[in-house]
């Protein structure tokens, strides 16, 4: 009997390396499309399983994923066609399968194999010998609180992989957070390290030296292919191609209203800027605003921290973007102590125009009212005639904006980019914005777009509510 039966690729070797250090019990592998992430992940577990027993999930975000990846799924090495399990369980190993429960039963010791979703939270209060999270970043964020109690009392690895989609999302912030600790086990792949393809054309380089053994096989078994070749042919889309075949913390969106933009940002060095925060230019914020019912709470909060290098008021061209926050549930005390520990000098505070529409229920006061009472003085910004007056506004002043490389910044930055048209059930754009999370940060960064084609980005005299030119801002009796 061969363990495992599948020789491992040369950058899958660290992976099991770690598998054999049963110190270890957090194990992280994010790895582009077509790298063997499953294929890495699914033969620990049969290892696990053949030589350990016990009871093992291999778990997708849901459970017709977990069908169509492992269950149902054939690949051919060799010449030779076999499914995905009979792949990875050695030859000359009795194995029965349920198809009813998902399941792969080993006679010999009992162990057992389940393939579910964590969408319906079945797995919660079942202990098991290890666990397997494919696809990480696609499952929903309570599952990791879920499970953690459970393979820390069981004493049971958990393994996790997948391919990352932005910051905004468990895998990339487990991978940034953990990467030096010795009690995990994270890889970051990306074709460069792994040469299964290459990617060149006038935007990527991407493993050049591969183009002259395009059709040889690559370290994972598959042909060797120029991802450019498929996106020219119509096969896959930039933005699709981009999310799965780069692995790079970025999100893509098939229908982003500034996608091109941001990429010509990137490759400026315009994301991720050296711009730190400058103490002798005032800070000006820009909001976008939940739908608040009361000063108890305010839904989804977007606040956008800009400076201006070339003092170029009242219509600044030069873009700092030094900081960001996002944040939901919150009251307007919040919002005011938030602003407060950030330490900044402030110029002015602007929020769009229904900041003083409308009634939010505490005793009948605006928005504008309640946030004035704690020490906030936001200038209305005038709607808008046209959301995509703001937004072909914003594409031509793209190439004036510097992103720092706050963490903050660059998430939201991602957010913009991703900033999309909403579409039909038949996939056909409607002609208006998508309302998401993106559209949460896009719509912050517009009122700065409003303000400054309104010419009003002027730094506020005021000092009486703390939030003018002051190092300490005084919040005594806002929260009492």
């Amino acid at each position: 009997m061969r363990l495992p039966t599948l020789t491992p690729c040369f950058y899958q070797i660290p992976s099991w390396i770690a598998w054999q250090n049963k110190d270890i019990k957090f194990h992280l592998l994010s790895i582009h499309r077509r790298g063997g992430k499953d294929v890495t992940h699914f033969s620990q577990t049969v290892c696990d399983a053949v030589t350990h027993g016990g009871i093992h999930y291999y778990l997708f975000p849901t459970a017709t994923w977990a069908v169509r990846a492992i269950w149902d799924n054939r690949f051919e090495i060799d010449g030779e066609m076999k499914s995905f399990i009979d792949w990875c369980i050695p030859k000359g190993v009795e194995y029965v399968t349920n198809k009813k429960e998902y399941s792969i039963t080993f006679p010999h010791n009992n162990a057992m194999i389940r393939l579910g979703g964590t969408d319906d939270l079945s797995f919660v209060g079942q202990g098991g010998a290890s666990y397997t999270l494919s696809e990480f970043s696609l499952h929903k964020k309570q599952v990791t609180g879920y499970i953690l109690p459970i393979v820390r009392q069981a004493d049971a690895p958990l393994r996790m992989n997948g391919t990352l989609r932005g910051r905004d999302n468990h895998l990339w912030e487990l991978l940034e957070t953990n990467k030096d600790n010795p009690a995990w086990f994270t890889q970051w792949l990306r074709p460069q390290q792994t040469k299964c393809y290459c990617w060149v054309d006038d935007e990527f380089n991407i493993n050049p030296e591969l183009l002259e053994r395009i059709g040889e096989k690559a370290p994972n078994g598959t042909p060797i292919f120029n991802v450019a070749d498929d996106i020219r042919s119509g096969a896959i889309s930039h933005a699709f191609a981009m999310q799965e075949f780069l692995n790079e913390p970025i999100l893509a969106s098939e229908h982003g209203y500034f996608t091109r933009e941001y990429k010509i940002a990137q490759g400026e060095g315009r994301i991720m800027a050296d711009v730190p925060y400058d103490r002798n230019l005032p800070v000006f914020t820009f909001w976008d605003l939940g739908k608040g019912t009361s000063d108890k709470s305010t839904d989804a909060m977007v606040c956008w921290f800009l400076q201006f290098p070339d003092n170029d008021y009242p219509s600044p061209k030069k873009v700092h973007v030094i900081d960001c926050h996002h944040s939901r549930g919150q009251d307007w005390a919040y919002y005011a102590q938030m602003l407060n520990q950030k330490g900044y000098w402030y110029g002015n505070h602007f929020a769009p125009w229904d900041i003083q529409s409308g009634k939010a229920g505490w005793g009948m006061k605006t928005n504008l009212d309640l946030a004035r009472e704690r020490g906030l003085n936001f200038v209305p910004v005038k709607r808008t005639p046209a959301v995509y007056n703001d937004i072909e506004l914003m594409r031509r002043w793209f190439s004036d904006f510097y992103f720092s490389d706050k963490h903050e910044v660059v998430k939201g930055a991602e957010m913009i980019a991703s900033y999309h048209e909403k579409l039909n059930k038949d996939g056909v754009g409607t002609g208006k914005p998508e309302h998401d999370a993106s559209s949460n940060y896009a719509d912050g960064f517009r009122c700065f777009i409003r303000a400054k084609d309104l010419e009003m980005i002027t730094p506020s005299s005021e000092r009486s509510n703390g939030f003018g030119w002051a190092d300490n801002i005084n919040l005594s009796g806002y929260f009492d």
